[in-house]
């Protein structure tokens, strides 16, 4: 393997913060994709999400909650994990919950 492969990581942790850092490297780990993490979450609050809408351009999906709000799934295939804590963190925010919580929520449902 190339030398350059073992700085991702490195480089994923450089743009988050330190508490999402072990769910950021699960994700990239497990791979994880967009898809997989917005199943996950219409799995896990299906209360209080509507459904995952399917856009275009940059921004393909966006989460249609229950409050008619709706939030912007960025789509960038070489973020990885980042972008999926994330994500997370965003519906965390936008349902008044704790990011911790719902990273570990995500993170253990099969």
């Amino acid at each position: 393997m190339s030398s350059s492969y073992w700085l991702i990581p490195t480089h994923y942790l450089s743009l988050i913060k330190a508490p999402e850092s072990i769910d950021a490297l699960y994700f990239i780990y497990a791979n994880y994709r967009v898809q997989d993490i917005l199943k996950k979450l219409l799995k896990l609050y299906k209360d209080d999400i509507e459904n995952v809408e399917e856009g275009v351009g940059r921004e393909p999906y966006h989460i249609r909650l229950r409050t008619g709000q709706r939030i912007p799934v960025p789509y960038h295939g070489t973020k990885g994990g980042y972008v999926l804590a994330k994500i997370v963190n965003e519906l965390a925010d936008a349902l008044g919950k704790d990011k911790k919580e719902v990273r570990e929520l995500v993170r253990r449902d099969p």
